[in-house]
């Protein structure tokens, strides 16, 4: 099985997960939204060996300890070509169907707008992972009242991209930003959000 760690960091409890190969130990940093000394000394203490950081999206509590942590690992910063953002030290822009390859694990990413400007989705199918961000949560979905969101952009995104994707089954956990580790099943039976779209 992979690596999959989830570190709480910063003022808004931003799930910031290290995601990687066991075999090689190389591992990718999902937004590490603050306490950039703990992810570091956790990485550390864990013998791990960072191969890049990534953003699900451009917001300041997913994004604030970037800079620092590149700059001590030396590794580069992967976002969506369609972040508005400026400073965000971004090195490798990433769009619909990229990959990422860590280790001998492959991510498939599609572009996931609606909470943000700029949002990605990355899937790892062999082991059924699907990190969001603040894409959907448990029982619920990411806010739509910020500078680029927009409900029916992000409902259109979940509906595309997770739930009507036809190489996701109910089995796949979903990663979120924030809150509880969910799965695909759970959210289609529990989250109200979802109520029409099951009709």
């Amino acid at each position: 099985m992979p690596i999959c760690e989830r570190l709480i960091v910063g003022m808004l409890q931003t799930n910031c997960f290290l995601y990687g190969d066991n075999s090689t130990k190389e591992i990718a940093i999902f937004d590490p939204g603050g306490n950039a000394n703990e992810i570091i000394q956790f990485i550390e203490s864990q013998e791990y060996h960072p191969i890049g950081i990534i953003f699900t999206h451009e917001h300041w509590d997913h994004t604030k300890s970037a800079k620092k942590i590149a700059k001590h690992f030396q590794i580069p910063i992967y976002a969506s070509k369609h972040i508005k953002k400026k400073n965000l030290n971004i090195t490798q822009y990433l769009g619909q169907k990229d990959r990422l390859i860590i280790g001998n694990l492959i991510l498939d990413i599609l572009e996931s707008p609606g909470h943000s400007s700029g949002g990605l989705i990355f899937i790892d199918y062999k082991f059924k992972y699907i990190f969001v961000g603040d894409t959907i949560f448990a029982q619920s979905i990411g806010r739509t009242d910020l500078s680029g969101g927009s409900e029916k952009v992000l409902m259109d995104s979940i509906k595309k991209n997770i739930l009507e994707n036809e190489n996701v089954d109910d089995s796949f956990q979903i990663m979120t930003g924030h809150g509880p580790i969910t799965t695909v099943g759970n959210e289609k039976m529990l989250n109200p959000f979802l109520l029409h779209l099951r009709e």
